[in-house]
């Protein structure tokens, strides 16, 4: 039997989880902090005074990163979902969902905001997608040559690189880890061209366990919601066993608990007694994942 081992602080962490699920829906996370709730409100109050809605997902969870019930309050406006962080996935997972999106009729881009030439595209497809709206619309009248943007999104979903990209230069904070911009503000990007930013806003619930620790694993949702251990665990089976095996050379393993004690083992964590350092191993782990060491990867596929 493979024993589970977690800290006394992860133990404290499931026990923090396990309240935080949904007495009739026992799967799902209820995760809501007040100032998220407070921005879903402002957002719900500002999008009559803008044009376009660009919601950015990670490429790796393109639905899962997606907020529904931040959609339900967009009141029909037109808007163009930003896939970002294409470097990330590979081709063939690209291609799928690009596909996928087609049939669904969704306005799409993959973006990589590291790439300055991105601004470019971006800004041509907005102006794309707010005609072919307004024409659908407003087929007897012309569009105002100005164009007002909001974006919304999930926390760490890179929400700040693609405004810093638009206005080349620092306009937005960037950081890795999820909650960073907390108010709205609005930039100007040109003379024509003004963007609303607001911070990043999770769903009220998380639907399901696989959600969840997807969502802790790109770092929407901060580490201490879900136990390391869970994260390491869902990272390793993510991967092929070879690409593990060769990043951290050590031997094959039976199980990713073999895996865990061989990477330790093979990188020093351990105690005076010989005994491992998990807390250690899992925060590497997870921070090579997320330093995006291991290649591409995609957690999820298109629906059917």
């Amino acid at each position: 039997m493979v024993k589970k081992y977690k800290t006394k602080k992860t133990q404290r962490v499931d026990q923090t989880l396990t309240s935080m699920l949904t007495k009739d829906e026992p799967k799902k996370i209820n995760w809501f902090p007040g100032h998220m709730a407070k921005a879903t409100k402002q957002i719900s109050e500002k999008i009559k005074k803008v044009d376009l809605i660009i919601e950015v997902v990670d490429a790796r969870a393109p639905l899962i990163s997606s907020n529904q019930e931040l959609a339900k309050l967009l009141n029909n406006k037109p808007t163009l979902t930003v896939i970002n962080k294409s470097d990330l996935v590979s081709e063939s997972d690209k291609k799928s969902w690009s596909d996928y999106f087609k049939k669904s009729g969704k306005h799409f881009v993959y973006l990589d905001t590291i790439a300055k030439s991105n601004k470019k595209l971006l800004l041509e497809k907005s102006y794309d997608v707010l005609n072919q709206h307004h024409k659908s619309s407003n087929p007897d009248s012309e569009r105002s040559k100005d164009m007002k943007l909001m974006i919304i999104g999930m926390p760490n979903t890179g929400k700040s690189s693609l405004i810093n990209m638009l206005v080349s230069k620092k306009a937005a904070a960037v950081a890795n880890k999820p909650g960073k911009t907390r108010a709205q503000q609005w930039i100007k990007i040109d003379e024509q061209s003004f963007l609303l930013d607001t911070p990043g806003i999770m769903q009220a619930k998380i639907n399901n366990e696989k959600d969840g620790l997807t969502l802790a694993v790109i770092y929407a949702i901060t580490d201490h919601i879900v136990p390391k251990d869970e994260i390491v665990l869902f990272i390793l089976k993510a991967f092929k066993k070879d690409i593990i095996t060769s990043f951290y050379d050590i031997c094959s393993y039976s199980d990713y608990y073999e895996a865990i004690e061989n990477i330790a083992r093979k990188r020093g964590h351990l105690s005076k007694n010989n005994s491992i350092n998990y807390e250690r191993t899992y925060d590497l782990i997870i921070n090579d994942f997320r330093s995006n060491k291991y290649g591409s990867v995609c957690f999820e596929k298109p629906p059917r």
